[in-house]
């Protein structure tokens, strides 16, 4: 049975009461800590507690780059999914599969935030509440964690393409996302099975944060380039499902590290 994240917005809304205290960031860690956390969970053999871990580690990232512009209540939200997160991970009665869905159910969170903080006039708010929408539309039929995850990254690819429009200062830039988009429904119509769906978004979310990343920051845009090319390489030599996952999660987190400068390739 799976266990839920649901009523998405409604949760993001909420405004902590626990005053922030945060010391070397405006949400207390770094990509640098990151990467040391993730580096300390490479030992594990399962490939679905690594995915988890990795989800886990790519929500910390996204709520480090979501603090660098965030206003106090954003802030308080981010606070708020961290000390959930820490809750979920450490939680034992939780199957692998179950902490992995939630993990992408806490991706899905921070790009809320990150796309009302890259949109503080309103405009994309619409777009923004029909995604939220869809989400717990299809989250009240889903029966089990793998489903969950799946419906999860979806809507994170779908918040991540908004976040990179609200960016766009070109029409030419939006209409090579929308064709992203488009390309991401075709190949879901023809996957078959949870882990086809698992690994077609996680690829397409790291094409949209590689997107995201190297319109804010263009000088990080050939190391993307070069850690997506790397990355496809060792991809092409998997056959097992969750260990692509594993590799895409990866390098979404990697991308979010060099787009802050906190990660090389060297």
């Amino acid at each position: 049975m799976k266990k839920i994240i649901s009523l998405i917005l409604t949760a993001m809304l909420v405004v902590s009461l626990v005053a922030s205290a945060y010391a070397e960031s405006a949400v207390g860690f770094t990509p640098t800590d990151v990467m040391q956390w993730y580096l300390e969970d490479l030992d594990d053999a399962n490939p679905t507690v690594q995915s988890s871990y990795i989800a886990a580690h790519l929500v910390e990232n996204l709520v480090y780059v979501t603090g660098l512009n965030a206003n106090e209540e954003q802030l308080d939200s981010l606070e708020s999914i961290m000390s959930t997160l820490r809750e979920v991970w450490n939680d034992t009665e939780l199957s692998d599969e179950q902490r992995l869905g939630i993990h992408c159910v806490y991706i899905l969170k921070t790009l809320i935030v990150l796309a009302q903080e890259s949109d503080p006039s309103g405009t994309y708010n619409e777009l923004l509440q029909g995604i939220v929408d869809d989400y717990n539309e299809a989250d009240a039929t889903i029966k089990t964690a793998d489903m969950q995850a799946v419906n999860a990254l979806y809507t994170s690819v779908k918040l991540a393409a908004l976040v990179v429009e609200e960016c766009c200062t070109s029409q030419e830039q939006i209409d090579q996302i929308e064709a992203g988009l488009s390309e991401l429904n075709a190949e879901s119509k023809a996957a078959s099975v949870a882990y086809d769906h698992m690994i077609i978004g996680t690829k397409w979310l790291r094409k949209m944060l590689g997107a995201f990343a190297k319109l804010n920051n263009p000088n990080c845009a050939d190391a993307i380039d070069q850690e997506k090319e790397l990355r496809e390489g060792i991809v092409a030599e998997m056959t097992e499902p969750m260990e692509i996952v594993n590799q895409y999660l990866t390098s979404s987190m990697f991308v979010l590290g060099l787009f802050t400068g906190d990660y090389s390739l060297n």
